[in-house]
């Protein structure tokens, strides 16, 4: 009798999750101290319509 497939599911990491990486980071920060964030502390980026790889939601 064949065994069942084994199934696994990789969930994406939460905004927190990422964050929370980002801080234990050894790496400085490239950017300036005071660069304003969003409410998860992730650092706001200006879109720019000219750059066609830049994916609209303005990071």
């Amino acid at each position: 009798m064949p065994r069942p497939p084994i199934r696994i599911t990789i969930h994406p990491p939460t905004v927190a999750e990422i964050v929370a990486v980002l801080e234990r980071s050894d790496r400085p920060s490239r950017l300036p101290a005071d660069w304003p964030r969003d409410e998860h502390g992730l650092p706001l980026v200006e879109h720019d319509p000219n750059d066609p790889d830049d994916d609209h939601d303005g990071r």
